[in-house]
């Protein structure tokens, strides 16, 4: 990448810094509504594992999360790690796709996976997969996203 690239102290810290300050818990920002934790990251296998609790406001009709908000979870979790591999540069979703493979109950822990694929000069390519905490051999979510960085 023509970007700075940070060491494995560099990117657990500036997804450590990130996910606990404003770009977090500012609560006049969006993210904080997901109000995710950071289960683990790693630099050299280029992944990012978060979770959320799942909210009464966050379920949609049919009583389960609602599909923005799962895809609000993985575009945040592809993005904290395209931010912590490229050194801190805030990077912008270019593309996001989801699939819906198994509904979300009410007040269960979802887990989100993130994984780099491939990292250009400006534009790196991710997978991401989410599974109930109670569940891990079962996704519910699987998605791919690309990310520009400026």
């Amino acid at each position: 990448m023509s970007h700075h690239t940070a060491s494995p102290e560099e990117f657990h810290r500036i997804i450590t810094d990130f996910m606990a300050g404003n770009g977090t818990r500012d609560p006049e920002r969006f993210n904080s509504f997901l109000d995710p934790t950071l289960v683990s990251c790693s630099a050299e296998d280029q992944t990012l594992r978060i979770s959320i609790r799942t909210q009464r406001r966050m379920e949609n009709p049919r009583g389960g999360l609602h599909g923005g908000i799962a895809a609000s979870l993985a575009d945040y979790a592809m993005g904290v790690l395209t931010l912590g591999l490229c050194g801190g540069s805030i990077p912008s979703t270019v593309s996001l796709s989801l699939d819906y493979i198994r509904p979300v109950p009410p007040d269960a822990v979802l887990v989100m996976e993130a994984v780099c694929l491939k990292a250009g000069k400006t534009i790196v390519h991710l997978t991401a997969y989410g599974w109930l905490e109670k569940a891990p051999d079962q996704a519910v979510i699987a998605a791919s996203g690309t990310y520009y960085i400026p």
